[in-house]
């Protein structure tokens, strides 16, 4: 039995070095974390360029109270791929629990200029745009609440891919300066990593167009 910690880049980091490590794959092992290193050094640059900090929130279910909102700077990798880029997480201070919802009236309070909504339940754009008790949130008045990618694994927790989320909420955040070809580097490290390549359609889906069809921006993704 493996014991893993959760919740950090380092947390992130060990695990593809101890799995490498047990199948022999140190060099592959390095090669995907290199990936990573590359994507991260490029956004920490870009962060220390901006001048404007926007501030993002992560939901991630709804229930009878509230929203499951909050990924606290300590404890969720959310955190991590949100703010790299530059962008405030506006829920640094909450721990996420599906036993403690977050009120509409918090929500509120906070007035997110940025919402994320998770791949891992099934919480959609749709269900806040049409909550008319969060009508006078910014994220929501303004379209840009977006659905998380879901690929080889979902997008929002710690994974091979999360690279790929680090570029994608970059360009949610700072639309006008970020500069990746996210859909070229899904193909690329999609045959990097499972040797496979993805249609111009599979892309689409994983990047949710469907859900994200009245993001503000989300254009910018387009084929």
């Amino acid at each position: 039995m493996i014991g893993l910690r959760y919740g950090t880049q380092e947390y992130l980091e060990q695990w593809i070095q101890m799995f490498a490590t047990l199948l022999q794959r140190q060099e592959r092992g390095q090669q995907i974390l290199q990936r990573m290193h590359e994507t991260i050094v490029s956004l920490e640059a870009f962060a220390a360029e901006r001048d404007s900090s926007p501030t993002v929130l992560f939901l991630r279910s709804a229930g009878d109270s509230g929203y499951n909102a909050g990924m606290s700077s300590s404890r969720g990798y959310m955190n991590t791929w949100m703010t790299l880029c530059g962008a405030t997480n506006i829920g640094a201070d909450i721990d996420y629990s599906t036993s403690n919802a977050t009120s509409v009236e918090q929500l509120l309070a906070w007035d997110p200029e940025i919402i994320f909504v998770s791949s891992m339940t099934a919480l959609t754009p749709a269900e806040l745009y049409a909550d008319s008790a969060l009508s006078e949130l910014r994220a929501v008045k303004n379209h840009k609440v977006y659905a998380v990618p879901s690929g080889g694994f979902w997008w929002d927790p710690p994974s091979a891919e999360s690279h790929l989320t680090m570029m994608w909420a970059a360009q949610i955040a700072y639309p006008d300066a970020a500069t990746y070809d996210l859909r070229e580097q899904m193909r690329d490290n999609y045959d990097f990593l499972y040797g496979y390549s993805l249609s111009e359609d599979e892309i689409d889906q994983i990047l949710r167009f469907d859900d994200n069809a009245e993001a503000q921006g989300y254009d910018q993704f387009s084929r």
